[in-house]
This record gives C-alpha cells, structure tokens and sequence, in this order.
C-alpha cells in the first residue's frame, strides 16, 4: 500500500511553529519595525541581513546543557515590498525582543 503526502497540509506543522519565536511587524509612511520575542536567546545569537526588499532574521543558539527551555534555530524571510539598505538599518536586542527598524 503507499501512501501520498497530504498537499492540503502546512509545510511546518503546528508544533514546529509553536517552537518559533513570535514575529509582529509594524509599518509606517518611514519605514517598518520588526520585532522579534525570543527571550531565550542571547544577543550574540540572533542575525539578520537584507537582500533588495527582503530580510532575513536568524537566531542560531549557541550550544547549552541540554533543557526544555533550549532554544532551536530559526530562519525567517520577510518580504517588505520596499528596497532596504544596511545604512538606513538599526537593529536592538533588550529585555528579550530583537527589534530591528527600517528606514523606507
């Protein structure tokens, strides 16, 4: 007997994204706020890069005594439908939000 994969169903399932960081962005006439809640990781672990209109958020936690509470990786792309630039970029990590805003 063989079985087809479900097509209908989601490419990460329900408890892989229960296991992602939430992710809220905000927009304006200047530009967007993109606000990571990961208070989990440390400020050395999280990233991001810009490609044209998109950005890349990543969070790569160091190696730690294994827990629950052990954070996994994560990768997220997000189109913002404007052309960003590093320069008009800034980027802050306190009280376990990675906030980074970008100027349009």
């Amino acid at each position: 007997m063989v079985t087809l994969p479900d097509i209908s169903r989601s490419l990460y399932s329900t408890q892989i994204r229960s296991l992602q960081p939430p992710i809220t962005i905000r927009s304006s006439q200047r530009g967007c706020i993109i606000q990571v809640n990961c208070p989990e990781y440390m400020d050395d672990e999280l990233s991001y890069s810009l490609k044209a209109d998109r950005i890349q958020l990543i969070g790569t936690p160091m190696r730690r005594e294994r827990d629950s509470r052990s954070p996994f990786r994560f990768d997220h792309r997000i189109r913002l439908g404007f052309d960003a630039s590093e320069a008009k970029t800034k980027s802050v990590y306190l009280n376990g939000v990675f906030s980074i805003f970008i100027q349009k």
